[in-house]
């Protein structure tokens, strides 16, 4: 009779026992999982501005203030300005490069003259049998439509001119992936970049660098949050 009532006092310890280890786990758990959601939601809260940081500065470069500030200063069309911003981002280019080629080239001014015998057109300066291979780049590389060059629509459209400079800037950057090579490329002709090479080391030609040095300038002018 003793030992019955003994071992019933027993089975209800460990009864007990049991559920009390339950009933912490389960709170412990319970705790963990709260800890972990909150965890994740501060990491959440803490990675938000940083997101919406990058992106009002992506959302800035083109400010409106920016392109108006190079328009007064080159006395150039904004509008034309805002074409050409466009045609950089289609082809990925580094922001204000095609810019400063153009502002190194004819500082925006639309002009057609005769360059070592072959005419050099409108803004970018380019020659027609440039032009030709560029247009089979874009077209077949890039995938884009757009009509085929000839003297008369390269002197007279000046974003016709843009958007091949900028094709012609991207294919450069794609193939030699160097901007310095690039732009040395640009205006020294595929070859010229080689002989450059091989009289100084390396591809930072005084084009190059002045290219290089325009981008800069128009990138660290002051811009609003008024975009494009």
């Amino acid at each position: 009779m003793f030992r019955k009532k003994w071992l019933g006092r027993i089975l209800m310890l460990i009864v007990a026992l049991v559920f009390a280890t339950q009933a912490v786990y389960a709170g412990t758990t319970a705790f963990t999982e709260v800890k972990v959601k909150e965890k994740a939601q501060a990491q959440e809260c803490a990675k938000e501005p940083e997101v919406i940081i990058h992106q009002e500065k992506e959302d800035d470069i083109y400010s409106q203030e920016r392109l108006e500030k190079i328009a007064r200063d080159y006395q150039v069309d904004y509008e034309y300005l805002k074409y050409l911003s466009e045609v950089e981002t289609n082809f990925n280019l580094e922001p204000y490069e095609l810019f400063a080629l153009i502002a190194s080239e004819s500082a925006f001014i639309p002009i057609t003259k005769m360059d070592g015998g072959s005419l050099s057109y409108n803004t970018t300066q380019m020659k027609l049998v440039t032009a030709e291979a560029v247009y089979k780049i874009i077209t077949e590389n890039y995938q884009m439509e757009i009509p085929y060059p000839n003297g008369e629509l390269l002197e007279k459209d000046k974003n016709y001119a843009a958007l091949l400079a900028g094709g012609y800037l991207r294919y450069l950057r794609d193939l030699y992936e160097s901007k310095e090579e690039s732009y040395t490329a640009y205006q020294m002709g595929m070859s010229g970049r080689l002989n450059y090479y091989q009289k100084h080391g390396d591809y930072w030609s005084p084009y190059a660098v002045k290219i290089d040095a325009l981008r800069q300038s128009f990138l660290e002018l002051p811009a609003s949050s008024r975009s494009i």
